[in-house]
């Protein structure tokens, strides 16, 4: 059965390289802007795994995963951070909110790939 991601980042170049490596390792992906705009996606999809950006408008992606984790529905949903912000505070902070991952850019989907297949396969 394929395997659904939840990809949300505000910058649509990253967004489409991201879905289009999933996509050719057989993965379904939904592209959201930011938390706000996958929040209504959540209702909508049966999501495996979300990979989330830091720093959004609206929502940021530690708002978002506080918001997962708080759902009976979505809890057990892995949440992986892709973020060029190396701030320690802010991985504590993605952790604290209940991130599974971190993953730094620029993106590299084999390192992505290792992330998933450790949560989904």
């Amino acid at each position: 059965m394929q395997k659904t991601i939840l990809v949300v980042n505000d910058s649509s170049i990253t967004t489409r390289i991201i879905c289009t490596s999933l996509q050719k390792e057989g993965f379904m992906t939904i592209p959201a802007l930011d938390g706000k705009d996958a929040l209504p996606l959540l209702d909508s999809y049966k999501f495996d795994l979300v990979i989330t950006d830091l720093n959004m408008p609206e929502m940021d992606g530690i708002e978002l995963t506080k918001l997962i984790r708080n759902h009976p529905n979505y809890k057990y949903i892995p949440v992986i951070f892709l973020s060029g912000n190396e701030e320690i505070d802010k991985t504590k902070e993605a952790r604290e909110a209940g991130s599974s991952a971190w993953i730094t850019m620029p993106y590299d989907a084999r390192k992505m790939l290792l992330a998933i297949n450790k949560f989904l396969r």
